[in-house]
Order: structure tokens, then C-alpha cells, then sequence
């Protein structure tokens, strides 16, 4: 018997990681308006070129090591034929003040895209498809001195695949330091 499926012009083996070092955690998290923001076509799987519109800035979320994380999952229906990725940036912004406070005011009223960097120097693009928009804000004061002080983010993403990576010269683009608030 024969199986009628759908092309696999696209299957490739994936290798094994022998000796391979990789950390887990991520290291930023950029995010600028989603508004005029225009990608290159991805080539195997990745963004070589972003158009920022003029005067457009991007805005790094700082972030403590070890607090924040990033995470893609694919969901797939084959009854429905339903597939899409939910990828989601939670990142936890720590000791609030007015400033930073208003900042994280800011991004929950705004349609975003975000660009991410892994501990590995990897950098992943969300919103290419969609705007990002945050779909949950927790603050907290703690109770004791040594509580955190924080608010914690999630920021999602819902697309057709899981996310692209960004080529250097996309980098370029997000991270010049004449469009870049830090």
C-alpha cells in the first residue's frame, strides 16, 4: 500500500551534537513598534535583512542572567489540518521603579515585534508573521527583604512556524547603536 501524503521536499536528517557546547537561557530581548517594519524573505529558515521605518528606535528589555526565557511550541491537529507556533518570551524585569514601571506600561499597550538572543549567541525573531503583544503581567513585592521586586512578562507570538533565526546583517539593523535605547 502505497501512502498519499504531502511532498517531503523539505525533510533533511538532523544531526547528532556530539562535543557541541550550547547554555541554556537568553542572554536580550529587543522590541520595537511592529508598525512599517518590513522582513526579508526567510531564506532556510532564516531573516538576513529587517527595514526599521524612519526614525524608528528599538528597545532593549534589560533583564538579570538566569531569570528569563524563551519558548516555541508547535502545535499540530492532523484531523483539522491545524498547524501554527505559539512562542512566547517570558522575561522578568527586577527591582521596579517609576521608570521601569512606566516602561512595562508602555510595551503592554503596544503591538510589538521582538528579537531575541540566546545564550548562545543565537538570535530568534518574533512577530515576523504577527504582532507580538504581551498576554500576561505579574508584579510582586515579596514579602521579606530578600523577595523579588519585580514584574514578570510574557510576550507572544502566534505564527505558521516556529521562529526564524536572524542572519548578521539583521542584527546590524536592531542593534545599531543609532536606533538602539539601551
Amino acid at each position: 500500500m502505497a501512502y498519499n501524503t504531502c511532498p517531503c521536499s523539505t525533510l533533511t536528517a538532523i544531526q547528532t551534537s556530539c562535543g557541541e557546547t550550547q547554555v541554556g537561557g537568553i542572554r536580550r530581548v529587543i522590541v520595537a513598534c511592529a508598525n512599517g517594519i518590513e522582513f526579508g524573505t526567510p531564506t532556510d529558515g532564516e531573516i538576513n535583512a529587517i527595514t526599521l521605518p524612519s526614525g524608528a528606535k528599538t528597545y532593549q528589555i534589560a533583564f538579570r542572567k538566569q531569570s528569563s526565557t524563551f519558548n516555541s511550541e508547535m502545535t499540530i491537529d492532523d484531523a483539522t489540518g491545524v498547524r501554527f507556533a505559539t512562542t512566547t518570551a517570558e522575561i522578568v524585569v527586577s527591582k521596579m521603579n517609576k521608570a521601569r514601571l512606566q516602561a512595562v506600561r508602555g510595551l503592554l499597550a503596544s503591538e510589538v515585534v521582538a528579537f531575541v538572543e540566546d545564550m548562545n549567541g543565537i538570535w530568534y525573531v518574533m512577530g515576523a508573521e504577527n504582532v507580538v503583544t504581551a498576554t500576561a503581567a505579574t508584579m510582586t513585592t515579596g514579602t521579606a527583604a530578600t523577595d523579588a521586586n519585580q514584574v514578570a512578562l510574557t510576550l507572544t507570538d502566534i505564527s505558521s512556524s516556529l521562529p526564524y533565526t536572524l542572519g548578521s546583517t539583521a542584527v546590524a539593523t536592531i542593534t545599531d547603536p543609532n536606533t538602539l535605547e539601551a
